[in-house]
């Protein structure tokens, strides 16, 4: 990513919190090196050790290295600019990281990054798997292209043409991939606290919240046996709030939001 890019995001009407964990460090280190990074990084984080992520998400994450965590960690960061900055909330941006990275010895399984930025109207998540067998000179590598694909989705963030815009790339490297959910503008006024669900209900009505990842049989005998008790219409409501864990990102909600529609 250029220095022009770097200047481009620091004099952008652009603010956020960084986190990282096993890789990216030289990303924070290229937007700090650049005047204007004071208006740009409200804090950055970097929970490395098993306990500092949990202190972080609030829960230990299934897998320290996947899209998951990074899209949590990137919906943790955006929640947390919001309590740093005074700014509108379209202005603020999270930005997840979390790599395993070449080491020595070799790890079990390939080394990968997983990259997400969280905004008020998208989430980006982009994953890097890289192909070569692990070297402590391929460490650096990596490094540089981790630390290039963060930069770029930030420069996506406001609007510049970087290498992060293509679907899938690959080389004898790596094989990367990117994607873009976007938030409907119910499911923001609900992130943002502004109405408390997207469906308004006029009188008494059967709620069945719950995470639904995945749903499964189990759901729906609870479904069925509640409509029977109370002869009424069951709606399933995907809960975006749930205690001691970030909220859900767009990716997340439209996954579970298709898996309920699939039903019919």
């Amino acid at each position: 990513v250029q220095i022009s890019v770097i200047q481009a995001i620091h004099t952008a009407n652009i603010s956020g919190v960084i986190a990282l964990a096993g890789g990216g460090s030289q990303a924070l280190a290229d937007l700090l090196k650049q005047p204007g990074a004071s208006s740009t990084i409200l804090e950055a984080i970097v929970p490395y050790s098993g306990s500092a992520m949990v202190n972080f998400l609030g829960r230990a994450p299934d897998q320290a290295c996947s899209a998951l965590t990074a899209r949590q960690m990137a919906m943790q960061a955006w929640q947390r600019a919001r309590q740093l900055s005074s700014k509108q909330a379209d202005t603020l941006f999270g930005l997840g990281l979390t790599a395993a990275l070449a080491t020595q010895p070799q790890r079990k399984g390939s080394d990968r990054c997983y990259i997400a930025l969280q905004t008020l109207t998208e989430t980006l998540e982009l994953a890097i798997d890289f192909t070569l067998p692990a070297s402590a000179q391929l460490r650096q590598q990596q490094e540089n292209l981790c630390t290039e694909q963060a930069l770029g989705l930030l420069g996506h963030l406001i609007g510049r043409e970087t290498s992060v815009q293509q679907s899938k790339d690959r080389s004898d490297q790596y094989q990367r991939s990117f994607s873009s959910t976007a938030g409907k503008p119910d499911w923001q006024s609900v992130l943002l606290g502004k109405q408390s669900s997207t469906l308004e209900v006029a009188g008494p009505s059967l709620i069945f919240p719950g995470a639904f990842d995945p749903i499964h049989k189990g759901h729906m005998e609870m479904k069925r046996i509640a409509e029977q008790h109370t002869a009424m219409s069951a709606l399933f409501e995907i809960s975006v709030f749930n205690v001691d864990k970030p909220p859900l990102d767009y990716w997340e909600m439209q996954k579970r939001h298709a898996s309920l529609t699939d039903l019919g």
